[in-house]
Parts: C-alpha cells; sequence; structure tokens
C-alpha cells in the first residue's frame, strides 16, 4: 500500500475511534501525520471508474488540483481536469451553490451521468479562523466530527455523510441532499434572533421541523443517534437542516452541517 494511503487510512481508524476534544488536539494529530492533509474515503462510484494506470493517491492529487482550479474560478477548467483524470468514462458537471457563511468561500453541487448519487464540496475561507467560534467550525474539527459520527451512527436518517476532506487545502467532500420541500419563506419568519436562552430556542425550531415531518426530532433525538449518547449538538437551527424523503416517502430532519457539536466527556471513546 502507497504510504500516503497508509497514513489515510490510519488517521481515519484513529478518529473513528476517538472524538476530539479539541481544535488543537485535530491539528496536532494531522501534523504527525503524512496524509498530505487528507481524511476519509473516496466514494465507492469514483473508485470503480479510476482507470487502471492511476492509483487512489493520483485521484487525490488530481483533486487537490481540481479544487485549486474552483479557487480561481475557472469551474469549467475543473470539470474537464476531473473528467480527463476519468478519461471522459464518467463526466462530472458543477453547478455554484448560494451557500455561504462567515467561515465559507463557496459550495459546489457536484453531478455524474452514472447514477443520482449528487456530492457536495464545501470550500473554507483561507482566514476562516479570524471568525468567532472557529475552534468549533473548519475544516479540521468538522471532517473529524463527521468522521466519528458516520462511523458511530444507529440511525442514518438524520446525517449526511462526509466522504473525504483535505484540512490543508480547506474542504470537505460530502453527500449533496436535496430538501423535498422549499421552506425558506417559513425560515425567514423563524427569526430566533432576541431569544437567547438554547433551550427555548431549540424548543422553537424542534416545533418547526416537527410541522414538516410529523416527527419530534430534537437536539437530544439528534445526538442519540450516535453510539454512546454523550454529545451535545450546540448549533441546532434551521440552517443546518433540510428536510429528506426517503424512498418510502418518509420524511426526516436531515443534518448538513458537523459544526459545532461537542462531548461533554471528552474521555470519550467508542467501545
Amino acid at each position: 500500500m502507497h504510504k500516503m494511503l497508509k497514513e489515510i487510512q490510519e488517521l481515519n481508524e484513529h478518529f473513528k475511534k476517538n472524538f476530539p476534544s479539541s481544535l488543537e488536539e485535530c491539528e496536532s494529530t494531522f501534523k504527525k501525520s503524512k496524509s498530505g492533509g487528507f481524511i476519509g474515503y473516496i466514494p465507492q462510484f469514483m473508485v470503480e471508474y479510476i482507470p487502471v494506470n492511476k492509483s487512489e493517491v493520483d485521484f487525490f492529487k488530481m483533486f487537490n488540483e481540481m479544487v485549486l482550479l474552483l479557487k480561481k474560478s475557472k469551474i469549467q477548467q475543473a470539470e474537464q481536469f476531473i473528467n480527463n483524470f476519468f478519461d471522459n468514462k464518467i463526466k462530472f458537471t458543477f453547478q455554484k451553490n448560494s451557500y455561504n457563511g462567515r467561515m465559507i468561500s463557496f459550495g459546489i453541487i457536484i453531478s455524474n451521468n452514472i447514477n443520482n448519487e449528487k456530492l457536495f464540496l464545501k470550500v473554507f475561507k483561507s482566514k476562516y479562523k479570524e471568525q468567532a467560534f472557529s475552534y468549533r467550525h473548519g475544516p479540521y474539527i468538522e471532517s473529524v466530527v463527521a468522521l466519528f459520527i458516520n462511523s458511530n451512527l444507529q440511525d442514518y436518517n438524520h446525517f449526511t455523510k462526509m466522504y473525504f476532506a483535505n484540512v490543508n487545502e480547506l474542504y470537505i467532500l460530502s453527500e449533496y441532499v436535496e430538501s423535498c420541500i422549499n421552506y425558506e419563506e417559513d425560515n425567514k419568519k423563524l427569526d430566533l434572533s432576541k431569544i437567547e436562552d438554547y433551550n427555548e430556542k431549540g424548543e422553537i425550531y424542534t416545533k418547526f421541523l416537527e410541522k414538516y415531518t410529523g416527527e419530534y426530532f430534537n437536539h437530544y433525538k439528534a445526538v442519540k443517534s450516535i453510539k454512546g449518547g454523550c454529545f451535545r449538538f450546540l448549533d441546532f437551527k434551521s440552517d443546518n437542516f433540510i428536510i429528506w424523503e426517503n424512498s418510502l416517502k418518509n420524511r426526516y430532519a436531515k443534518m448538513v452541517d458537523y459544526g459545532f457539536i461537542i462531548s461533554y466527556k471528552p474521555e470519550f471513546k467508542t467501545l
């Protein structure tokens, strides 16, 4: 196995079993590794189309270069770049998303001509650490927390899947799930900015979600989906959820952001 892939695998195994206690812990672990800043896994349908004369390491290096093109707003060139890597046996199309935030530079929705699996590329600003709460948001914390949660879930209906990230290049690649309904106007009316009590905010938003799903899904139910259950989700708000409908037409509130989930037992480890 290539040394870089071995290092990525070791990082994956470490963070699947160990919930990070701090940003500093994450950064220290990555600095000791020679993973090139990568963590996570390439989507399986992509792996199947990697040409025989190329490797997963080649894919990761190509993806970094492609993201650099996107950072320069060269979307068509980035499309061509990734399609050329796959010898055009799989073709990707990119759509810039309106997603933004204090720490986010831009988002890209990635579609392909093989299946209906869409991906979402979230790219952070180079100075994201200058923003408030950067110790609980950003490429380090969000990718590591997402990997841990994805590996320790008991209920997969409420969490999107993170595939891989590069903390050096400031991006995360996840699944892209579209909301089955448009509740943007209702969301705008839900002004919680003047409410200081966290529990009150959570209760209001819980009832807001319940109106669309019929399910009383609150902060506590969200974190109980994770084995062990000793977590707090401190960012339980509308921007972090979409209303998702499965093949059986059942609706769920699905979380699309992994910032500000903390363990209230810093020593917590999986069994």
